[in-house]
């Protein structure tokens, strides 16, 4: 049912809608809820079903989805209000910025602001204004806890706190296998009716793609998002032609481009090569990668943390061995004390024997992730 709810967002047919119909007396709706809320995914998902006036629901789920919308929607004018603020103020300061997903996204794609719950503020700067955006958000509120704040720039986005307005990420990039592609998104950006920047369709779809390429393809938020963005723009702005110039800008983004686009173009039934504009076969690392896609977040935490590092891993760009190894078997201070705070103040030979630790936990789960991927049907 969830799946046939995907691809009635990327492609609200009538065809689809009678598909979704004839499913939803044979299933357990109080379960279907319970598995979108767990990736608060209940007034995206599910709130498709209000909008049939032939679609009979228990009044109680019908008030469950609404309740959901309702608080995705107060949630949603915060963050678009708090988010609006925040960007006008960096634009006077001088300092270009982007909204990432979020609220915006929700009213420009989605077209509610209701139908997507988030729960922080993303933004996208030039790495040579984050410091001042960091110290701008301060004098509002924000704060940066020591623990998170890197020596130079941070691997993809430095996060700040506030008492009682939603968490900031600042980020410099989306993807970490390269540094290049969010600033030129950023500086094709372009001012919209309400004066904040949205980036261009091509650099939106891609950056769409990496964030699902980047959570290890483990949920499917950012699944929902990509056909989101089909449904609205897909078809007037020749997204795959986009895609295509971006791969050849920044070759190191590719298996990751590659794979997301193949993997939604399965999962929510969008016409094969529409995304990235190839039908060619997969290489054995993507086909690998998708192999341990885990939409239902399926298993104990940290065996899940271990299919999205693997998948890192399998996606990476030729030569980024070195750089994975760095940031998931043997990670930098900054991130072991951020996973275990206790190590705040350690000695030297003490982070030494936790990254050894951490390194030999992650490739012990590396291995069960593996053995379960292809002892399964595949992704795609």
């Amino acid at each position: 049912m969830a799946l046939a709810l995907v691809r009635l967002i990327a492609q609200p047919t009538p065809e689809r809608r009678s598909a979704v119909r004839r499913l939803v007396p044979a299933v357990d709706m109080h379960r279907l809820l319970e598995l979108l809320a767990e990736q608060r995914l209940v007034a995206t998902l599910a709130g498709q079903l209000l909008a049939d006036d032939e679609v009979e629901l228990d009044s109680e789920i019908t008030e469950s989805i609404q309740a959901a919308r309702l608080r995705a929607r107060q949630r949603g004018l915060l963050n678009h209000s708090v988010t609006m603020r925040l960007t006008l103020a960096l634009e006077d300061a001088g300092i270009a910025t982007a909204p990432l997903k979020g609220a915006m996204l929700a009213d420009t794609v989605y077209g509610d602001i209701g139908a997507r719950q988030s729960s922080d503020i993303d933004l996208l700067v030039d790495a040579a204004g984050l410091d001042r955006t960091v110290e701008l958000a301060e004098r509002q509120g924000w704060r940066e806890p020591e623990v998170l704040r890197p020596d130079g720039l941070p691997r993809l986005h430095r996060e700040l706190f506030h008492e009682t307005l939603p968490p900031l990420e600042l980020h410099w990039r989306i993807h970490w296998y390269e540094d290049a592609f969010a600033a030129a998104a950023l500086a094709r950006a372009q001012p919209t009716a309400d004066g904040w920047r949205r980036l261009q369709p091509a650099d939106e779809l891609a950056s769409l793609l990496l964030f699902l390429a980047r959570d290890g393809f483990a949920g499917l938020r950012q699944t929902v998002d990509v056909a989101a963005w089909w449904a609205a723009l897909g078809e007037g702005a020749d997204p795959a032609a986009g895609i295509r110039a971006i791969v050849a800008a920044h070759p190191e983004l590719e298996r990751a481009l590659t794979a997301a686009a193949r993997y939604t173009e399965d999962l929510a039934g969008i016409r094969p090569g529409a995304l990235a504009g190839t039908t060619a076969p997969l290489s054995a690392r993507e086909r690998a990668a998708l192999r341990l896609a885990n939409p239902w977040v399926e298993g104990p935490r940290e065996q899940v943390a271990a299919g999205v590092s693997l998948v890192d891993g399998l996606l990476s760009p030729p030569h980024g061995t070195g750089a994975f190894v760095g940031r998931q078997l043997f990670p930098p201070r900054s991130v072991l004390v951020r996973r275990r705070p206790r190590l705040h103040g350690a000695s030297s030979a003490r982070l030494g024997a936790a990254r050894l630790g951490h390194a030999a936990r992650v490739l012990g789960r590396y291995f069960l992730s593996a053995r379960a991927a292809f002892a399964r049907p595949r992704a795609t």
